[in-house]
């Protein structure tokens, strides 16, 4: 499929199923690293060497750090040489810091990265690391994500397998450029503070303001 017509296939099916953004969340603390570098995926940060906070559960982590997954480009890379983003912010990866909302930054990424020619995607139906959910790499079957657990207005609770199909995820490579973040969504009134102070320093005029609606 040439870029151009691949393009208009990646549009039709955005649009078909709504989708206009993914989300990321992190501690605010990582906010100038990500002006600076972008969205790095984790392998990435540690090859770089960049200073990173992470809340990451270890024995999670390992899982994903071996899984492989085959991205558009046929090519295949683990979970962690990926970025991972999600369709909706309530999901139970939050839930689980829950107790930690005031210090996380929500990134929200315009959904047209899936059409920059530089940028390579996954997807799955349900958490990347379990062995439950299914990986795609074709836009033509975005029909077989649970579409009523990703509603945002439900719980996961109330569905079978709800919290795996919650945390589905798109994986993105090699990065997330920061031309992609349309906002920034923060939980209260001192990390809007905190999250403006580095923006400005970083003479960086992307809007951030409080969702209370994508916390919980």
């Amino acid at each position: 499929m040439n870029n151009i017509f691949q393009k208009q296939h990646i549009a039709k099916k955005l649009n078909e199923f709504d989708i206009n953004s993914f989300y990321y969340f992190t501690y605010i603390e990582n906010l100038k690293s990500i002006l600076e570098n972008g969205i790095l995926p984790k392998n990435e940060v540690l090859r770089r060497g960049v200073e990173y906070h992470s809340f990451a559960e270890e024995t999670v982590q390992a899982r994903r750090h071996y899984k492989h997954i085959t991205l558009t480009n046929h090519q295949n890379y683990t979970i962690h040489d990926v970025v991972p983003l999600y369709l909706i912010t309530k999901t139970p990866t939050l839930f689980a810091r829950r107790s930690e909302q005031s210090r996380i930054i929500f990134i929200k990424i315009f959904a047209i990265i899936l059409q920059d020619n530089a940028i390579e995607f996954a997807y799955t139906d349900g958490n990347a690391a379990s062995k439950g959910s299914k990986i795609y790499n074709d836009l033509s079957h975005l029909s077989e994500l649970p579409w009523d657990v990703l509603s945002w207005n439900v719980y996961w609770q109330d569905f079978p397998d709800g919290k795996r199909k919650r945390n589905s995820e798109f994986m993105i490579f090699p990065y997330v450029p920061v031309d992609y973040i349309a906002e920034f969504g923060v939980s209260n009134g001192d990390t809007l503070h905190h999250a403006q102070d580095i923006l400005t320093s970083n003479n960086c005029k992307i809007n951030v303001k409080i969702q209370y609606e994508w916390f919980f």
